[in-house]
């Protein structure tokens, strides 16, 4: 599973902490200067469908002495991700399984992800690229051109009351007034 060892190796600029806790299973913490806000255990066994039918007993085995021995609100704030491989993706259940285990709110909250997924899901540098040669982002903008295009942008017009914006939008008049 040369694929799951490089995805597994780029969690170590992502997360804190990280270390086995199981085969194929490490955690992690994310944190904001020395706080932890978040745990992540991250299951590499490509074995989706597997982990669906004995769901209860690997979470057991996985979050349950972490889970009841976490203070304050980080107890709140576990994911368990599992990353689909391969031999997952191949099993005709896959889907049945990736359902199921999203749709478990026991201990963690959970993910079935591809490797490819897993970078960006955990806050990989693809969220924060600096904007090339100095430009900067201007959102009024950003939201004018938005807003123009549907016709919405008395939306941004702060002088017109909302109920006839409101009312405008019902009508499909809300194009730009001029004053």
């Amino acid at each position: 599973m040369p694929e799951m060892q490089a995805a597994r190796e780029s969690l170590t600029r992502l997360l804190v902490g990280l270390h086995d806790v199981d085969d194929f299973v490490v955690r992690g913490e994310k944190k904001f200067g020395e706080k932890a806000y978040a745990v992540a255990y991250i299951d590499f066994a490509d074995e989706v469908v597997e982990r669906s039918l004995h769901l209860r007993d690997f979470q057991e085995r996985i979050l349950a002495d972490d889970f009841f021995n976490t203070p304050g609100d980080l107890r709140w704030n576990k994911y368990l991700y599992f990353v689909a491989g391969p031999n997952s993706k191949a099993n005709p259940q896959f889907a049945a399984a990736k359902a199921a285990i999203e749709a478990d709110k026991d201990y963690a909250r959970k993910r079935v992800v591809s490797q490819d997924d897993l970078e960006s899901l955990l806050g990989g540098p693809k969220l924060f690229e600096t904007a090339e040669h100095g430009s900067t982002y201007d959102v009024l903008t950003d939201w004018r051109q938005r807003l123009s295009a549907d016709g919405l942008e008395l939306l941004l017009d702060a002088p017109t009351p909302r109920t006839d914006v409101v009312e405008k939008i019902a009508q499909r008049t809300a194009g730009w007034l001029r004053r």
